[in-house]
C-alpha cells in the first residue's frame, strides 16, 4: 500500500503537466508525424531509425503511435502517458532498492518517494519528447530487478525493450548487472548472461539494419584539458541538479574550460575524495553502492560518445535513484536530516508541479530559458520558430539571428538546417529574396542528400524572383518523393508560367493525392479547366 500512495503523490505533483501543449521537439516528433508510424505500419518501425535521427527507438516510436491513436492532436493525452510513465517508475524504483541495494522498506520508500517528486522529472515527464528517458530507464530498472531475481524470461524482454527506448539503456544494463554480479561474487547463472548477450548481440545487429551507423556524425573539437576540464564541469553541474529541490536549467550551454579551472579543480578533487572513500569502505557499503550506481547512471552524461547537447538536466534522471537512496538513508540516521529532508521534498515538489505551467506553448517554456542565458541557442531558435508562425518577422529574425551567431568559448547546440531555412523564411517574407537565396544554399551544401524543405523553400524563392524554370527544374526533379501538397502546386504554377499546363495538370493530380474536403475539390475543379483548355494552349 505504501508504493500505491507514493504513486498517487508522484502522480499529482505532476498533474499540471497534463494542461501543456506540443512543445519543443514534439512539433516534428509529433506534430509532422516525424516519430509515429500508423498501426498497420508498426511493425516497419523496428526496421528504421527514430524519427529523423540517427538513433534507433522503436518501443517509442509506438507509444507515440498509440498515443496518436488514442488522443489524435490533444496534447493533454500525451502529457498523461508521460505523467503515467514516470509514476510507474517510480514504483518500480521502490522494488528495485528492496533487491539491489539490499534496504528494508523505509529507506525503498523514502529512496521512491524522493525519486517520485524530484525536480530532475520535470523535462523527462514533461516534455513529451523526451519520453525515451522514462522508458529506458524504467525497462533498465526492471532488467535489473529480475536479472537478481533470476526471471531470465523477464530480464531479456525487459532488456530489448530498454535497448529500443534509447541507446544510454546499453550502458546502464550492463553496467548495473555488472557491478551487482561482481559485489555479490556470482558465479552461477552462465545461462542467463548467455541469454542477455544474445539479445544484446540481436538488437546491435537489428540496430545496424534499421539505421546503417554505429552512431550519428557529432562531434566538438576540444583539447585535451579542455575535454577533462569541459566534461568535469558537466558532472558537477549534475551533481548539483541531484541535490537541489529547484527545478534545473534547460539551457545546454556549456563553457569550454581548461583542467587548471578553479570550478574545473573543485570538482575533480570532490571526486577524487569520494573514489578513494568509497575504496577504502569497500563494496559491502551502501555509501559505495550509491556512489558506483550513480556514476554508471550518469556515463551517457560524459559525453565520450557524442550527444548532440553537452548538457542537460535529463542526462541525471536516472541517476536520481541515487540522490534518493542517499536522502533515505539519511531520513533514519538522525531526526535533523527528516527535518531538512522535508523541506527538501516539499520545495521540490511544489517546483516540479510549478514546471508544468511553463509547457504550455514555447514561449512560456523558453523566454525565460532565455532570459537566464542569452546563449542558449536552442531556446532562441524555438522562440524564433514562435513568432514565425504569428507572422512577427521582425521579431523571429532577431531571435534566429542571435542563434546563428554562437559565443565562441561555448557549447550550444543549435540545429543550424533548420536555423538557416527558417531564417530564409523571415527573408522570403520580407521581400529579401537575394539573402534568402544565399542562406538556403548555404543549408543544403555539404549535405549527402538534399532536405526537401530547403528544396521547397528554394523554388519558392525562385518563384518570387520571377524565375519560374529555375522552380520547375529544382521541384520536378524531386516531384516522387513530396508527402505533401504545397510544392506539387508550386511546381504546377510554375509549368503554367512556363506555357506547360499539360505537365502543370500532372503535377496538380499526383498534389490532390494529399488534400482532402474543400481544398481538394477547389484543386479538381482546375485540373479539369486546365485539361478542357489544353487544345488553346
Amino acid at each position: 500500500m505504501t508504493v500505491f500512495w507514493i504513486m498517487i503523490i508522484t502522480f499529482l505533483v505532476h498533474a499540471s503537466y497534463t494542461a501543456g501543449g506540443f512543445v519543443w521537439l514534439d512539433h516534428g516528433d509529433i506534430e509532422t508525424g516525424r516519430s509515429i508510424a500508423g498501426l498497420s505500419e508498426a511493425a516497419g518501425l523496428f526496421i528504421k531509425g527514430f524519427g529523423s535521427t540517427g538513433f534507433y527507438r522503436p518501443i517509442v516510436s509506438l507509444v507515440n503511435s498509440s498515443d496518436k491513436w488514442l488522443y489524435g492532436n490533444r496534447p493533454w493525452g500525451w502529457h498523461l502517458t508521460n505523467v503515467i510513465l514516470h509514476t510507474m517508475v517510480t514504483g518500480a524504483v521502490y522494488f528495485f532498492c528492496r533487491s539491489f541495494f539490499r534496504v528494508n522498506k523505509k529507506i525503498a520508500t523514502t529512496a521512491a518517494l524522493i525519486f517520485g517528486v524530484h525536480t530532475l522529472s520535470w523535462l523527462p515527464a514533461g516534455a513529451i519528447s523526451y519520453r525515451p528517458e522514462l522508458l529506458a530507464a524504467g525497462f533498465t530498472l526492471l532488467t535489473v530487478l529480475c536479472h537478481i531475481r533470476g526471471k531470465a524470461l523477464w530480464s531479456c524482454i525487459f532488456l530489448a525493450l530498454a535497448l529500443m527506448s534509447k541507446e544510454s539503456a546499453f550502458v546502464w544494463t550492463i553496467g548495473l548487472i555488472g557491478f551487482w554480479t561482481i559485489r555479490e561474487r556470482v558465479t552461477t547463472g552462465k545461462k542467463l548472461w548467455l541469454a542477455e548477450a544474445g539479445v544484446i548481440l540481436t538488437y546491435l545487429l537489428v540496430r545496424w539494419i534499421a539505421v546503417g551507423r554505429i552512431w550519428p556524425g557529432l562531434k566538438i573539437n576540444l583539447d585535451w584539458s579542455e575535454s577533462i576540464g569541459t566534461r568535469a564541469w558537466v558532472i558537477g553541474r549534475q551533481f548539483l541538479y541531484l541535490v537541489s529541490p529547484v527545478r534545473p536549467p534547460l539551457s545546454d550551454t556549456t563553457p569550454i574550460l581548461p583542467i587548471m579551472n578553479t570550478g574545473v579543480v573543485l570538482v575533480i578533487a570532490g571526486l577524487l575524495v569520494s573514489v578513494i572513500l568509497a575504496a577504502k569502505r569497500g563494496l559491502n557499503s551502501l555509501g559505495t553502492q550509491i556512489l558506483i550506481f550513480v556514476g554508471i547512471a550518469l556515463i551517457p552524461a560524459t559525453n565520450l560518445i557524442p550527444l548532440p547537447r553537452f548538457n542537460s538536466p535529463h542526462y541525471a534522471y536516472l541517476a536520481a535513484v541515487g540522490a534518493g537512496m542517499a536522502g533515505g538513508i539519511a531520513w533514519q540516521r538522525r531526526k535533523v536530516f527528516r527535518i531538512i529532508l522535508t523541506v527538501w521534498l516539499a520545495a521540490a515538489a511544489v517546483s516540479t508541479f510549478r514546471g508544468g505551467f511553463l509547457l504550455i506553448n514555447d514561449l512560456t517554456l523558453f523566454e525565460p530559458e532565455v532570459r537566464r542565458d542569452e546563449n542558449y541557442r536552442e531556446g532562441l531558435f524555438y522562440l524564433g520558430d514562435y513568432h514565425l508562425k504569428r507572422g512577427d518577422y521582425e521579431l523571429a529574425g532577431r531571435y534566429y539571428e542571435k542563434a546563428l551567431s554562437p559565443t565562441p568559448r561555448y557549447i550550444a547546440y543549435a540545429d543550424e538546417t533548420s536555423l538557416l531555412v527558417n531564417m530564409a523564411a523571415v527573408k522570403i517574407a520580407q521581400g529579401k529574396h537575394v539573402e534568402a537565396e544565399e542562406l538556403l544554399i548555404k543549408a543544403i551544401s555539404g549535405r549527402d542528400t538534399a532536405d526537401l524543405n530547403i528544396v521547397y523553400n528554394l523554388a519558392l524563392v525562385f518563384w518570387e524572383r520571377g524565375e519560374y524554370q529555375k522552380a520547375v527544374i529544382l521541384l520536378s526533379e524531386y516531384q516522387g518523393l513530396w508527402q505533401r501538397p504545397e510544392p506539387m502546386v508550386l511546381l504546377a504554377k510554375a509549368y503554367l508560367k512556363t506555357g506547360k499546363p499539360g505537365e502543370a495538370a500532372q503535377a496538380l493530380k499526383r498534389a490532390v493525392v494529399f488534400l482532402e474536403g474543400g481544398q481538394k475539390k477547389q484543386i479538381e475543379e482546375l485540373i479539369g479547366e486546365i485539361e478542357s483548355s489544353l487544345g488553346e494552349w
